[in-house]
């Protein structure tokens, strides 16, 4: 299905991931270009937000998975 407005899935575009939890050793090397900050919302909750453009909906979908197979809770996900 071909689309002709919005975001393609060939289309760079930048997001801003929400996880939980606190930026460990070598994340940089899999988080690209992405900006990294670090929160402490409360006592007992860090939240890290991932910040930057990523190549495409593949590209996405990646990081997506890193984030599942590592067992990182995914808060959200904004375009």
């Amino acid at each position: 299905m071909k689309t002709t407005a919005g975001l393609q899935r060939t289309q760079s575009a930048k997001y801003q991931i929400k996880i939980q939890g606190r930026q460990t050793e070598g994340w940089a090397d899999w988080m690209d270009d992405l900006e990294i900050v670090t929160e402490r919302k409360s006592e007992e909750i860090t939240v890290t937000t991932l910040t930057g453009m990523v190549k495409d909906q593949s590209g996405l979908h990646g990081l997506l998975n890193r984030i599942r197979d590592l067992s990182i809770p995914l808060i959200s996900v904004q375009y």
